[in-house]
């Protein structure tokens, strides 16, 4: 996918060839199928067996010589120029045993390497568009890789990704692994519908943005995304980071039409280690690679595998999953809910498993009891599940909205940039966060809690807050301070990273007290699109007191 900074112009995405090679893309693309239960136990070169009901569909240990090709049965090459995929790549993709080789110790190696000042790496995808998700059915694609750990690493932009064939993006792109500049971090994105702009805001797409992934740069770790088909009319793709589910997108974000576009067939494999472009010098503000970027460093590979499940499982057994229908609960109060579920066959024992959990809470595989306390205010999609021994499985959707403790009843939450949005609807936070109710009047759509006395180094972060196409010049925010003499700081506007520079912030020291309100405004450089907004808390006062209180927050048109 296409990742930009604040100041960058939308570049095209990455996974599109420019118009020319457009036919050549419609050769590769379809739909995955598999949904399993993530991450099974294998060794770092062995592709895990799936599990009963489950067909694999596509799998490559990489095994072969050291220095021989990958296969020519399971891959091709994607060989020029890295401008012609449309996003500002500077390498040369080529199909060198230099730079894309089997280690002969079952690993795949991509590897970038500078010879004056120009790169070259390699980009390898499955000659026809292999797998895909059935209606009524799952797919699960996963790998095993070690990102790379150059020196200094400004430029790298290492991907593991499906493709769909034909025109992009209608016929659909899901990336299941991006990182840059050797963060040492992973995102997943989701593209569809027509660029620019559309329902998954292209040239963007709807992503997760960039999370640590501790780790990743020196040992092998699961990357894996379930296409899941199940329920026809609420489908769903997820991404799991080893076993742990980090971002999902449902059907309903999108409509119907467009999502059957980009979903409803088989997708290509690809993985690349590209250098430059729009993603890295979007989030590191500048032009990249640099002359000090190490040469050398490599993606590698351990197994990918790609796994279907049919509709209906196997056996022809049916599986019931009663829906507990719409549950709501608060941060710090514990969760004790029993999930029931009914086998058409009798003598099986059922598993069960979830996805969009609250932060905090588990579900007991063999029992189906979601337990735990809820961490962090938010609205969940969840998803529950139950199996069978033969295969068969069966799910129920609903949503579990956790507010936060204390405050002022009830949570608003948009995610409109131009309309007011309250401060406790953060999806993530650093630091400890204290929701609390306010005295200050609180305008439609907004509730009566704020985010309490907030101090240097924290950090709140909005989810997927839509700026539209005309976007926003303007920040504006409702705050009270009670900072004690000569304490002041800034809040900082802060899109899709918090490692990311600020579009724009403004300063605010003690305003008459923590129940003075006063709106204060900032300019900020345009933002357009739908991006994760970062309202971090930057003073430099010494033992970093509290110097500001949130209430809400808007970016008006410009």
């Amino acid at each position: 996918m296409d990742h930009n900074g604040p100041a960058m112009p939308a570049a095209a995405t990455r996974r599109r060839v420019v118009t020319v090679l457009a036919t050549v893309c419609a050769l590769f693309g379809a739909a995955f199928a598999a949904g399993i239960g993530v991450a099974r136990p294998a060794s770092a070169t062995t592709v895990p067996p799936p599990p009963s009901g489950w067909t694999t569909v596509f799998s490559d240990a990489f095994s072969g010589t050291a220095g021989s090709p990958v296969s020519s049965a399971n891959w091709k090459y994607d060989t020029g120029p890295g401008s012609s995929f449309g996003t500002g790549e500077i390498e040369t993709m080529t199909n060198s045993t230099s730079n894309v080789f089997l280690d002969g110790s079952g690993h795949l190696v991509i590897k970038a390497i500078k010879s004056g000042t120009s790169w070259t790496s390699g980009r390898i995808q499955t000659p026809t568009a292999n797998v895909g998700a059935p209606a009524g059915g799952e797919l699960e694609v996963t790998a095993s890789i070690e990102q790379p750990n150059p020196a200094s690493g400004l430029g790298y932009w290492p991907a593991f990704w499906m493709l769909g064939p034909g025109s992009w993006p209608s016929t659909g792109e899901i990336d299941i692994l991006e990182d840059v500049n050797a963060l040492s971090e992973r995102s997943g994105t989701f593209h569809c519908g027509v660029d620019p702009g559309g329902p998954c805001n292209e040239t963007n797409g709807i992503g997760s943005g960039l999370g640590a992934c501790g780790g990743c740069q020196t040992a092998f770790h699961t990357y894996t995304v379930i296409v899941n088909r199940t329920n026809t009319s609420a489908e769903s793709i997820t991404w799991f980071l080893d076993g742990t589910q980090f971002f999902q997108v449902n059907e309903n974000q999108v409509p119907v039409a467009t999502w059957q576009a980009a979903i409803d067939h088989n997708f290509s494999i690809i993985f690349d280690l590209a250098m430059g472009g729009g993603f890295p010098n979007g989030v590191c503000g500048c032009t990249s690679p640099s002359s000090a970027t190490t040469s050398g460093a490599a993606m590698t590979v351990a197994y990918v595998a790609a796994y279907q499940k049919a509709a209906g499982g196997g056996g022809g057994n049916t599986v019931t999953v009663t829906s507990p229908g719409n549950q709501a609960g608060t941060v710090g109060t514990a969760v004790s809910l029993q999930v029931h579920a009914s086998d058409s066959a009798s003598g099986q024992t059922l598993s069960y498993s979830a996805t969009g959990l609250p932060a905090g809470l588990s579900i007991n595989s063999s029992t189906g009891l979601i337990s735990g306390t809820p961490t962090t205010a938010a609205t969940s999609s969840v998803t529950v599940k139950a199996a069978d021994g033969t295969g068969a499985s069966g799910s129920a959707a609903f949503s579990w909205t956790i507010s936060p403790s204390g405050g002022g009843g009830g949570k608003l939450c948009t995610t409109t940039a131009t309309a007011s949005i309250s401060a406790d609807c953060f999806t993530a936070s650093q630091g400890t966060i204290s929701v609390t109710s306010t005295t200050d009047a609180s305008p439609s759509g907004v509730d009566g809690n704020q985010a309490a006395q907030l101090s240097n180094g924290e950090y709140l972060e909005y989810g997927n807050v839509n700026f539209g196409t005309t976007g926003s010049t303007q920040f504006d925010a409702r705050v009270a301070s009670g900072a004690a003499a000569g304490v002041s700081g800034l809040v900082e506007v802060v899109l899709d990273n918090p490692a990311n520079s600020a579009v724009g912030s403004f300063a605010v020291g003690n305003t008459g007290g923590w129940s003075t309100w006063k709106t204060i405004p900032a300019n900020i450089t345009k933002v357009t699109g739908t991006h994760n907004v970062y309202l971090k808390l930057v003073s430099g006062a010494g033992g970093n007191p509290p110097f500001v209180s949130l209430h809400y927050f808007t970016f008006p048109v410009s």
